[in-house]
């Protein structure tokens, strides 16, 4: 018999069916997404991806969320409008 979602897992939580898949990256790394409430919406983002890693340009990362955070910092504050290269917030009047 042919699973109408192929390559989608169901699995068992205190909350209920949840619904997960795995999938390989433009460079061929394997990972995988979990959590979905329904197979559909899994088949959804699952096709997503597939054509994002196609295209070539999906691309996981490892860097850890505080090495991310610093680089997205750095790259708003220089295009803030209290100046380029700015980090810190402007000092309030004193009283």
């Amino acid at each position: 018999m042919a699973r109408e979602y192929p390559g989608i897992y169901r699995y068992e939580t205190k909350q209920g069916p949840r619904y997960r898949y795995n999938f390989r990256d433009s460079d061929g790394k394997q990972s995988g997404n979990r959590g979905f409430l329904s197979p559909q919406s899994e088949a959804i983002d699952k096709a997503g991806l597939t054509v994002q890693a196609a295209a070539g340009t999906l691309h996981l990362s490892t860097a850890l969320f505080a090495e991310y955070f610093e680089s997205c910092w750095q790259a708003t504050s220089r295009s803030s409008t209290r100046g380029p290269g700015t980090t810190t917030a402007p000092t309030p009047p004193s009283a």
